[in-house]
């Protein structure tokens, strides 16, 4: 991997979002070859150059490896594919594929300290190109640096247990500029940023841990506004957009957006998106029954699914964005499952032992049993279904710490393996 900065692609970019209904691209032909530590061995007088270039994204499978880099390869385990890539320091993760499969949407920490969220929601063509931030608010991509400004300043304080400390070299960042500016002695500050209504952020680390505050304001053209005392806290202001799903059309998308706080857990909401960045609004939030993992969407019947704490889960109207169906799923593993054509779901179940059981709800209610695993075999931790739903790609974490993916039959059990270079998973297949 190499070290750059945020994420790199291995396709030129192309200027503007494009149209959703535009067909997937083909792949070109200088794209990098299979990766030696990815897929099964070639078969022995196999010629590699035999090898289809032809892209087909009903065929291959998206997927991480080494949480910060985001690859497609075919079932077959063959062809697989570099598309977009972070640096060393930056996580990937969570893809998901647009209904006519011309867009995969994923999350990433790319530019953690010149954004809003600590990680965000992108976009990119099945071949790498067109890469679109997506999030934060209220629109993503927007840079006024050479419009007109306004000045602010202000200090950076923590609260430590010794009392308040001004926090040195910390880096600000505000909305609608791609530069970053540091804080002076005692967490001082007075910076130029643009005149528009803006988020400024302050973020770093002091004692190994890592400390960040936000505040908003309108702000005017030649404006001098003294923002006073910017709290920091730990964890303070960096949310985390997470588990992007495609709602029908592929014109939005929903997703998962977490907040912590410095001794809770998470606050788990789920928003609605335009894939320019545009219209942000709130889809589902109760402080009282925080969703596990993120959504899935069903396209055909315009719903969204959601799973709870105690096995529960809720089907919710996209229109109305109330419940209309509630089903329990027993004892299973929070955050893992899929939902598959004809309003099928996979998750996975668990035994007294924490024994594992790949299980497949059928639209009419009854489970079937597909895959079980023993502790000692490892653990699923994410899965998706094939577009015929004849069978699921699974992310298996083995108790050594290798993590790849496998290929299992719906109607038999069968699983072969996929990936063998122990650093791949978060799987998209179908869409989910």
């Amino acid at each position: 991997m190499k070290h750059v900065a945020g994420l790199i692609l291995l396709t030129a970019l192309t200027a503007g979002c494009g149209r959703e209904d535009e067909p997937a691209n083909t792949l070109p032909a200088q794209a990098r070859p299979m990766h030696p530590a990815l897929g099964p061995a070639l078969e022995p007088g196999m010629d590699p150059r035999q090898k289809s270039r032809t892209f087909d994204p009903e065929a291959r499978i998206a997927f991480v490896r080494h949480e910060r880099a985001l690859w497609t390869i075919r079932p077959d385990g063959t062809d697989a594919r570099e598309l977009v890539a972070g640096a060393d320091s930056s996580w990937l993760g969570h893809p998901a594929w647009s209904p006519n499969r011309a867009w995969i949407a994923f999350s990433s920490s790319a530019k953690a300290d010149r954004n809003l969220y600590l990680k965000n929601v992108f976009i990119a063509r099945p071949n790498g190109s067109d890469l679109k931030q997506v999030t934060p608010m209220p629109r993503s991509g927007e840079v006024f640096d050479s419009g007109p400004v306004a000045r602010a300043r202000g200090y950076a304080v923590a609260l430590l247990p010794k009392g308040k400390l001004g926090m040195e070299g910390f880096t600000i960042a505000a909305y609608g500029s791609d530069r970053t500016e540091k804080t002076g002695k005692g967490g001082r500050f007075e910076i130029s940023i643009p005149a528009t209504t803006a988020w400024i952020k302050i973020s770093g680390t002091y004692g190994g841990v890592r400390y960040s505050g936000s505040t908003m304001h309108a702000l005017k053209m030649n404006e001098v506004v003294d923002l006073g005392e910017i709290l920091l806290t730990v964890g303070g202001a960096e949310d985390q957009a997470l588990h992007p799903v495609w709602a029908p059309g592929g014109r939005h998308l929903y997703f998962t957006l977490a907040s912590w706080a410095a001794t809770s857990d998470p606050r788990l909401t789920v928003r609605r998106i335009a894939i320019d960045g545009t219209n942000l609004e709130p889809f589902y939030h109760d402080p009282q029954r925080p969703p596990e993992g993120g959504p899935h969407v069903d396209l055909e019947k315009e719903r969204l699914l959601l799973r709870f704490r105690g096995g529960r889960a809720s089907w919710f109207d996209l229109s109305t964005r109330r419940a209309v169906e509630n089903a329990d799923l027993g004892f299973a593993v929070p955050a893992v499952s899929a939902l598959g054509p004809a309003g099928s779901l996979a998750f996975v179940r668990l035994d007294e032992r924490l024994a594992q059981t790949l299980t497949l709800r059928r639209s009419g209610g009854s489970d079937q049993a597909v895959l079980a695993l023993a502790p000692h075999e490892g653990s699923i931790r994410a899965l998706d279904f094939a577009p015929d739903g004849e069978s699921i790609v699974v992310e298996i974490a083995t108790p050594e710490g290798r993590r790849d993916l496998h290929v299992v039959s719906v109607a038999s059990g069968a699983k072969r393996p996929l990936t063998n270079d122990g650093a791949s998973g978060d799987p998209a297949w179908y869409g989910r």
